[in-house]
């Protein structure tokens, strides 16, 4: 037996380099009878993800009858994309079964499969010069030869079988004609089915239990068309259900820039989602939050909304191709360091919301001990836990809960940061703000026990709101030009933008009047005022003697100067702003210097204007006097964005 196949191939060989001139798939009444086809070449692809190269298709011939002769003959896929060529020769009909075997890559996971996956096709080859094996051409293939074995011809069994096929995966009217001339790397929404299908069926499953997935749904569709089994179903909604589509979309077009294909990928996400929401079966892809842990109550079951100070479990199941993150937020709880095999992957703290995210790394049973205490020193004071759930890579909470400490005092309690920037409730006295004097965001944010409410009235000049206002847990109550109100009640964690502006002159400041009445009181529980101030408060730039290209002007002050070249030079964090008047000066064209904006000269008012934005500013300047005459020039800095001149001079050319 071993010896018939490398017989077989040198025969068929032999007949394909005779048969290369003729028309692909079309009969040749001179050369052939009437229960023969003459193959004069076939291209193709093998896709479930793409066939890897050296993975085999082998070609059964079949008889009109649809009846295997026992010819067959190989070959192999000779690219990572699953290409395939056959070249020609004489078969007993059109019909044939194609079988692709190897290994293939998974859109899904991004990787090359761990073992082979078996997919088959059955085709005519007549008018064809390409045909793909592929997911679909798998699936309806027993059903395909069960109708032909009831009765029907050819082409209506293949297109009764993919219409059952596909409506498996809830898409009718999907104006495609046949299953094997599908490319999952092509646009279009044929292609992206295609591509939609062999995701769902892939799921986070390894090779042994996709190809038991596929056989099992052909096998139940081969005598009715009809999925009946409701757990095939359930499998195919878990699935779909768990994929990060997003990833996969990557995925694919990572692998098109790889191969060197253009184009982009098909929209295949609208046929997976459809068949998500549409699909009768429920998802088995759920996690569970067990009642208790290792280490006691499990913080994350919705049985346990309060709970004494003490040693609890976070603690979840996860079936595979499942995964999850929790946040858990506030001033009141710990965890032990060191803890190991707890299945989850802590995150960095974060200070300022006060919570740090944990994230599965397995499937299966997670556990990790976690301690709710008395609030920390230092930060805000609450009896709340809020816990938010992301479940199978979801960007928005699955769900969310607060944990309250029940044996934990607490009051309303304003912490030194919010969402928005420094707490304006904290009471700092001076708000920080940006180096260049521009308006900054602060936060109103507040700790509010269930039960308890809040006010705040903020009144001063230097104060706007956002619109829309991003803010949550706050209502406003009242808004005038310099008055604002606002409340919040039973709200963990209520914060507001609000958005300040220092007063232009760096000399200047501007103070807020903050009440804050608690719990109903008539009279401010708290009360005080910030001081908003431009960060050039009290400062004032620095002069060199000299800079690049001589004495520095700005060091020669109601000097008089001789002609000749000198500097501009000034070190300043902020704004400065120099107007020149008079004409006993200019500036080389090119200009040298560095660190300087200069406007054109303005010959109204014979002045020049430069201005530096932070740092180290250097400009050439050349003094000049052709009248024989001392001339003055008159020189104004601004700093800031005030109207009125931080000093004036002249210097005065001889």
């Amino acid at each position: 037996m071993k010896n018939i196949i490398p017989f077989l191939t040198l025969a068929i060989l032999f007949i394909f380099s005779c048969n290369s001139d003729d028309e692909v798939g079309m009969l040749d009444d001179d050369a052939m009878d009437a229960t023969s086809f003459q193959l004069t070449g076939l291209d193709g692809k093998s896709q479930k993800g793409p066939y890897l190269i050296g993975s085999s298709i082998t070609i059964f011939e079949l008889d009109n009858d649809f009846q295997a002769t026992g010819l067959s003959f190989a070959e192999e896929i000779v690219d990572n994309q699953g290409s395939f060529s056959i070249g020609g020769t004489d078969l007993a009909s059109s019909f044939v079964e194609m079988r692709a075997n190897g290994f293939y890559y998974n859109e899904v996971l991004d990787e090359n499969s761990s073992a082979p996956l078996t997919l088959n096709a059955i085709s005519d080859l007549k008018e064809k010069a390409n045909i793909n094996i592929n997911i679909l051409t798998s699936l309806e293939k027993k059903r395909v030869e069960f109708l032909i074995g009831n009765g029907s011809n050819f082409s209506e069994a293949k297109t009764q079988a993919l219409t059952e096929v596909l409506q498996v995966f809830e898409i009718e009217n999907a104006n495609i004609n046949e299953a094997e001339l599908l490319d999952l790397t092509q646009a279009g929404d044929p292609n992206a089915i295609l591509l939609a299908v062999s995701t769902i069926l892939q799921g986070y499953d390894g090779v042994a239990d996709l190809s038991a997935l596929i056989s099992s749904i052909s096998s139940d569709l081969e005598e009715d068309g009809v999925l009946d089994n409701e757990n095939l179903c359930i499998q195919l909604k878990s699935n779909a259900s768990l994929l990060r589509l997003s990833e996969i979309r990557s995925n694919m077009e990572g692998w098109l820039a790889e191969q060197g294909i253009g184009g982009t990928v098909a929209d295949f996400e609208k046929f997976v989602n459809q068949f998500i929401d549409n699909s009768p079966c429920e998802s088995d892809a759920s996690i569970l939050y067990p009642e208790t842990g290792k280490h006691g109550a499990n913080i994350l079951s919705a049985t346990h909304t309060s709970l004494p100070k003490g040693t609890y479990s976070m603690a979840a199941e996860l079936n595979e191709g499942t995964t999850l993150a929790v946040e858990v937020k506030g001033n009141n709880w710990v965890f032990g360091i060191g803890q190991t095999n707890t299945g989850w992957d802590v995150g960095d703290w974060d200070p300022i919301g006060r919570q740090r995210v944990f994230t599965s790394n397995r499937t299966g049973e997670i556990d990790f001990q976690i301690q709710l205490r008395d609030p920390l020193p230092g930060g805000p004071v609450s009896d709340i836990v809020v816990i938010s759930t992301f479940e199978n890579g979801s960007s928005s909470p699955t769900w969310v809960k607060n944990l309250r400490i029940s044996d934990v005092s607490a009051g309303i309690s304003y912490p030194d940061f919010g969402d928005f920037g420094g707490n304006l409730l904290a009471g700092f006295g001076t708000m920080e703000n940006p180096m260049d004097g521009s308006p900054f965001s602060v936060s109103l944010a507040a700790f509010v026990p269930e039960g308890q409410s809040v006010e705040v009235e903020i009144a001063g000049e230097v104060w706007s709101i956002p619109d829309p206002q991003p803010g949550t847990g706050w209502e406003i109550i009242n808004m005038t030009d310099n008055v604002l109100r606002l409340s919040a009640t039973g709200e963990i964690g209520a914060d507001f933008e609000l958005i300040l502006s220092p007063p232009c002159d760096p000399n200047q400041s501007a103070d807020l009047l903050i009440d804050v009445y608690e719990n109903g009181d008539i009279v401010p529980s708290i009360g005080y005022s910030e001081t908003i101030e431009s960060e050039f408060h009290n400062m004032e730039p620095f002069f060199h003697p000299s800079g690049q290209f001589g004495e520095n002007i700005f060091e020669n002050q109601w000097n008089n100067l001789s002609p000749g070249t000198y500097s501009m030079a000034v070190d300043f964090e902020g704004e400065i702003k120099v107007v020149m008047s008079g004409s006993a000066w200019n500036i080389p064209d090119p200009i040298e210097g560095f660190g300087w904006n200069v406007e054109p000269y303005d010959d109204a008012s014979a002045s020049q204007t430069f201005t530096s934005i932070g740092g180290s500013s250097d400009i050439k300047i050349e003094l000049v006097n052709s009248s024989g005459m001392t001339e003055e020039i008159q020189v104004e800095y601004f700093l800031g964005c005030g109207d009125d001149p931080f000093d004036v001079f002249s210097i005065f050319v001889e």
